[in-house]
């Protein structure tokens, strides 16, 4: 698999790959999962999202909210995750603010929508 992505397992809705020892921005090292929709358009795979996570440090993610902010990402705060974006890519990220289980970055490239993302 590209990138890296290997040990990929599929299911029902799409096919899931694994990769240890990522980095994003400087910050890391994570493990990290890509996951291809295989509904997609005329049954074609899309890749849907990437997540990353630390599997016994649940502040391993933190030290990437400054570096998004210096970018110039955009951030809004809800009651599951710090989101950022940084117009006009259509890359979306969510840094959850649960404690329980394992915090999660989401990188996903989702559809337009109308309605805002925070």
């Amino acid at each position: 698999m590209a990138a890296g992505f290997g040990n990929c397992l599929e299911a029902t809705k799409g096919v899931r790959c694994l990769k240890n020892g990522v980095m994003h921005k400087g910050v890391g090292p994570f493990s990290a999962a890509i996951d291809f929709d295989i509904e997609g358009p005329n049954g074609a795979a899309r890749f849907d999202h990437v997540t990353l996570w630390h599997d016994s440090d649940q502040g391993a993610l933190l030290p990437l909210k400054p570096v998004l902010e210096e970018a110039g990402w955009a951030s809004c705060l809800t009651t599951e995750a710090e989101r950022y974006w940084h117009p006009p890519s259509p890359l979306r990220l969510a840094i959850d603010t649960s404690y329980w289980g394992k915090r999660r970055l989401v990188i996903s490239a989702p559809p337009p929508d109308t309605k805002p993302y925070c």
